[in-house]
């Protein structure tokens, strides 16, 4: 079912790139491999909103594109904002070492010391000066809290006993929302503070895989670490303070911080947010095309379910804010209280390439593209052609790219793709299904069919990039997919 929701506040509306749009998407909802919402921009206006499938699928709810979706990931560039503003403020200096902002009576590991943070195997070359900038690009080398990939560690959620970083992994984690060792009520009602989520995953007794800037390592306690920062100097809780210095001034109406359990968020907010967990779509594993079988609530691993997602991923939006933020960071930095010299600085990428879930190189983003401070870029350092990011959790996933007008960033075309079911389809090097509406073949990417696809990252890749074509707005130059999601 779709619920079109068009705008026209852009001078002219491509009629026809509409209607391709409306009949892509409503046969990728009638095979039952796609639901969710796209939002487009062009010009630095939203011409296309739409929504499509389930929002419920247990009651029949048609999908809006006004309904709100955890943003995962992309909370991380929030946090990156918010520490920029203090950083320009003065209360500290983003590449100075990090131990010298962490007060240690906040943590009881450090026995009133100084954090001295050491390579694992090369204790002998002593603390290692991590940056907070290292934090932002995922170059500290901290090890991964929630098991995910590295560069120098391309280990799967599955650690071994016979491994080092064994002793490490994340414990008491439970199937429910807050319900954790450790948990408090105040986790629950989503207010507890940064410190106590760094604690309880020891975030700051692990050894670091390498030096920083030695390598690469997606990993959600680095934006954590940020997080307890913005919270020591603004003297506010991170939810707080990215409500009233970053939410506020970008009117981002639709979009709010919360580290709780589901039912418990701000109130006025939760008529327009989807239900917890999202959905999966099961396809029969015998000959293409594949046949739609059944929709189940997504289940992940027992981490995932976000007592300790905080500043890397606590965060909830619309598809529309989500390309609105991006385009307020670009053209109107001054109401972030930031500078066009100092986003230049935080959308320019790290020197170590995005790598892909299993620790092999992206191709395509190995010598221009990377991860820079809470997004992906692609293009030259320093002036990127675009920005993007994805983010997972839940079972959702979520896609938003900015395409660069480098001659004016006011006129940046974009695409949002929010996603709240995953298909699972069998792996076919012919990958099609059967729609249940009216039993035509629906021919799909052979990306989307197999593992490839198990969070969604290669429906949401597809449909931006559909997008971006019917739209006339792809180029050679568009961004690349980021390595990591979380």
């Amino acid at each position: 079912m779709a619920s079109p929701g068009v705008g026209y506040s852009a001078p002219a509306v491509e009629h026809s790139a509409v209607n391709e749009t409306q009949a892509l998407l409503q046969q990728l909802a009638d095979a039952r491999v796609f639901s969710g919402v796209v939002a487009v921009q062009k010009a630095g206006a939203i011409v296309y909103t739409g929504g499509y499938g389930y929002a419920v699928e247990e009651l029949g709810v048609p999908m809006k594109a006004e309904y709100i979706f955890p943003l995962g990931s992309q909370a991380k560039f929030y946090t990156t904002v918010a520490i920029h503003q203090l950083a320009n403020e003065g209360h500290l200096n983003v590449s100075h070492p990090v131990a010298q902002y962490l007060d240690p009576a906040d943590f009881p590991a450090l026995q009133d010391r100084t954090w001295c943070p050491r390579v694992h195997g090369r204790e002998n070359e002593g603390c290692q000066n991590v940056t907070v900038v290292d934090l932002l690009s995922m170059t500290s080398g901290i090890l991964p809290s929630d098991m995910g990939f590295c560069e120098d560690l391309p280990f799967s959620k599955d650690w071994t006993p016979d491994e080092w970083y064994w002793q490490y992994r994340v414990t008491g984690t439970h199937m429910t929302y807050g319900d954790a060792t450790g948990a408090t009520e105040d986790y629950l009602e989503g207010t507890e503070r940064l410190v106590t989520l760094l604690n309880r995953l020891r975030i700051l007794e692990m050894p670091l895989l390498f030096a920083p800037n030695e390598g690469w390592c997606y990993d959600d306690a680095n934006y954590n670490i940020v997080g307890y920062l913005v919270e020591k100097f603004s003297n506010m809780s991170l939810g707080e303070y990215i409500q009233k210095n970053v939410l506020a001034p970008a009117n981002l109406t639709d979009t709010f911080y919360f580290n709780g359990a589901p039912g418990k968020e701000p109130s006025g907010l939760r008529k327009n947010m989807l239900p917890v967990p999202a959905y999966t779509t099961d396809f029969d594993g015998q000959n293409p095309p594949y046949r739609y079988e059944r929709t189940n609530r997504y289940r992940g691993w027992s981490g995932e379910l976000s007592f300790h997602i905080g500043a890397a991923g606590a965060m909830f939006s619309t598809a529309s804010d989500s390309l609105k933020w991006y385009m307020t960071f670009l053209v109107h930095p001054e109401l972030l209280r930031l500078s066009k010299s100092g986003i230049k600085a935080m959308i320019t990428p790290s020197n170590q390439p995005l790598r892909w879930a299993n620790g092999t190189i992206n191709p395509s983003t190995k010598d221009a593209s990377g991860f820079a401070q809470g997004m992906s870029t692609h293009g030259t350092p320093g002036s990127p052609h675009g920005i993007e990011f994805t983010g997972g959790q839940w079972g959702f996933m979520v896609n938003t790219r900015i395409f660069q007008d480098d001659s004016d960033w006011a006129q940046s075309d974009g695409v949002a793709v929010f996603v709240n079911s995953t298909p699972h389809i069998p792996n076919s090097s012919k990958c099609a299904v059967v729609s249940p509406r009216d039993n035509s073949t629906v021919a799909l990417p052979e990306a989307i069919c197999g593992r490839l696809n198990d969070e969604a990252t290669s429906l949401t890749d597809y449909i931006s990039s559909e997008l971006a074509a019917i739209w006339n707005i792809t180029r050679e130059d568009s961004p690349a997919s980021p390595a990591a999601v979380g």
